[in-house]
C-alpha cells in the first residue's frame, strides 16, 4: 500500500484526509516472517514481540500493545487499579521519529493524589533481551523547566515474561524506585473497567474537543490506491487528558486501511494543548493547539517528512449542522498558502 508524507497528512486532525499526493512511499514494517532479516533495517521491528496477547502485572493491571499505522508506531494502553484499588488508565506511545532518528516515547498517566497527572517524553532502545528507556517526567508539582529525570530497564526472562525496573536520577545517577514482573496472557477476558457510578468526566483542558467526539466521514478527492472515503473516530481516553483520533481509508471493495493516528493532549509541563500525528508512511507531525471563539480549533504543526521539515497551520470550524470545515495552510517565508478547504460530515447515526 502506498501512502504519502505531504502536507495533506495533517488533515487527519480534522477528520479523514481529503486528498493524498505521491511524493513518498510507505516504509512500514515487513511481514513478521521477514522479521529476523529486517531487525537492523526497521527500527520498530523489535516491538513485534510485544503484540500477541496482553501483558499482566499480577491481577492488578493489564497492558495491551497494538501497532499504529504502517507499523511505524506502537500504542500501549494500561487498565486496572492503582495501589489504592482505584481505577487506573495509562497510555504510552512508541514511534520512530524521522527528524530525530530515534524511537521516541510519549506517556500519559492519570491523576495521582498529591502529584497530579503526568506527561513523559523521551526515547526507548531495544538491545537483544534488554530494553532501556530514558525520559523526562512532567508533573504539576515540579517546575516546567525541571522535570524529573526518569529511566527504565526491562529484561526478558523468556518470550512471555520480563522484569521491569523504574529508575530516577535526582542528580547523583540513576537509582531504583520500583520493580515489577510482567507475564504474557493470551486470554483478554478479564480486563477491568470502572464502575458506571464512578465513570470520570472530560477535564476542562479538553472541553473544546468534546464537540469532535464521534465518527466523521470525508469523500476522497482522488482514487489513489482505490480509496473512496476516509472515516475518522475521535475518542477520549478515560482518566487521561488526551483525545485520540484514528483514520481509516475505505476502498470500493469495502476493505479498510489504517492510515493515521493523532493525539490531542494537555501538557502539564507547559500548561498548553499539544498534538502528535503518526502516519502509515512514517511521517510525524507535532505542535501546539489553541482554541478560538465560536469553538474554532487551530493547530500549528511541524511536519517531519522523510528528510524534510515543514510548517503548517490547520483550522477546524465545527458547524451546528453536523459538518466541520477544515482548512490547511503551509507556512514558509513568513507567508501562509491555503492548500485545502473542505468539509467533513458527522456519521448519520450520530447526528
Amino acid at each position: 500500500m502506498r501512502f504519502t508524507c505531504t502536507v495533506t497528512t495533517i488533515l487527519l486532525i480534522a477528520g479523514p484526509i481529503a486528498s493524498l499526493s505521491t511524493l513518498t512511499t510507505n516504509t512500514s514494517a515487513q511481514p513478521e516472517s521477514d522479521l529476523t532479516s529486517t531487525m537492523n533495517l526497521d527500527p520498530m521491528a523489535n516491538f513485534a514481540r510485544m503484540v500477541s496477547g496482553d501483558w499482566k502485572l499480577g491481577t492488578v493491571q493489564t497492558d495491551s500493545w497494538r501497532w499504529g499505522p504502517g507499523k511505524n508506531s506502537m500504542r500501549v494502553t494500561t487498565v486496572g487499579t492503582d495501589g489504592r484499588g482505584e481505577p487506573w488508565s495509562e497510555l504510552m506511545l512508541y514511534y520512530w521519529h524521522p527528524g530525530r532518528q530515534q524511537v521516541c516515547l510519549l506517556g500519559l498517566h492519570p491523576d495521582i493524589p498529591g502529584i497530579g497527572r503526568g506527561i513523559s517524553s523521551g526515547t526507548i532502545v531495544f538491545s537483544d533481551d534488554t530494553v532501556t528507556t530514558t525520559y523526562d517526567l512532567y508533573q504539576p508539582g515540579n517546575p516546567a523547566d525541571k522535570p524529573r529525570k526518569m529511566g527504565g530497564r526491562w529484561v526478558f526472562e523468556n518470550a512471555d515474561a520480563y522484569h521491569e525496573e523504574l529508575l530516577e536520577d535526582s542528580g547523583n545517577g540513576f537509582v531504583s524506585l520500583a520493580e515489577w514482573n510482567y507475564v504474557r496472557s493470551i486470554d483478554r477476558s478479564d480486563r477491568r473497567a470502572p464502575a458506571v457510578d464512578s465513570a470520570p468526566k472530560i477535564s476542562k483542558n479538553l472541553k473544546a474537543f468534546e464537540q469532535l467526539l464521534g465518527h466523521w466521514t470525508t469523500p476522497s478527492e482522488s482514487a489513489i490506491e482505490g480509496i473512496i472515503e476516509f472515516q475518522s473516530a475521535f475518542e477520549w481516553v478515560e482518566y487521561l487528558d488526551v483525545m485520540t483520533l484514528g483514520i481509516t481509508g475505505q476502498t470500493k471493495d469495502d476493505t479498510s486501511t489504517h492510515v493515521f493516528d493523532a493525539y490531542l493532549y494537555h501538557h502539564v509541563g507547559t500548561d498548553s494543548l499539544h498534538c502528535l500525528v503518526l502516519s502509515a508512511s512514517g511521517c510525524v507531525y507535532e505542535g501546539d493547539v489553541s482554541t478560538l471563539d465560536d469553538g474554532v480549533i487551530r493547530l500549528k504543526l511541524t511536519g517531519y517528512e522523510r528528510n524534510q521539515k515543514r510548517e503548517y497551520m490547520v483550522q477546524l470550524d465545527p458547524g451546528l449542522d453536523g459538518t466541520m470545515r477544515q482548512r490547511v495552510w503551509s507556512i514558509a517565508g513568513g507567508g501562509h498558502t491555503l492548500l485545502h478547504d473542505f468539509n467533513s460530515q458527522r456519521a448519520t447515526n450520530e447526528e
